[in-house]
């Protein structure tokens, strides 16, 4: 997300805390759904710095999974995450009963992400980065899991406005 708010926007939602890295997805729903709207502006520049370090990486997954968990209320739960969680507990199983097949099975499933992304990024990047990152991709997916998982078991309910907050 790459935006500018102006300053009663960002008055009218103070920032959370608890949002950890899905702040900025909760204040632009926050503020569309107060009857604020956004408009586009081509002109505009933003320069945006992610991630430079695999440990930077491994934190911004831990926020995100955390973040976007305690806030499913409102950011909406995330079906193919959950989905994800079944299809690798399917597997674990599986290899209680055959290791042959539940190795298959969960070298597929903890790949399968990593491969739908690669797809689409297909032609966006360079094949040796694409390989690369779907190689490491699995780790970080299960982390994002397991803090979504987490955050889930403590959703946060939507923070008053500051006309709800009585003086």
């Amino acid at each position: 997300v790459a935006a500018a708010y102006r300053r009663p926007v960002l008055d009218e939602f103070p920032f959370d805390p608890w949002a950890n890295a899905a702040e900025d997805l909760l204040l632009a729903r926050r503020a569309s759904a107060a009857g604020y709207i956004a408009a586009y502006n081509p002109g505009m520049v933003a320069r945006h710095h992610d991630v430079s370090s695999l440990r930077q990486e491994l934190r911004k997954n831990v926020r995100e999974g955390r973040g976007c968990g305690l806030y499913a209320r409102e950011l909406g739960v995330q079906w193919p995450v959950l989905a994800w969680l079944g299809l690798l507990s399917s597997a674990v199983a599986t290899l209680l009963v055959s290791v042959p097949i539940g190795l298959l099975m969960l070298g597929g499933a903890l790949w399968l992400p990593a491969a739908r992304r690669g797809l689409r990024r297909r032609r966006a990047m360079p094949a040796r980065h694409l390989w690369a990152g779907m190689a490491a991709s699995p780790a970080f997916d299960l982390v994002f899991l397991v803090q979504y998982v987490r955050g889930l078991a403590g959703m946060r309910r939507p923070l008053p406005t500051l006309q709800e907050i009585p003086a």
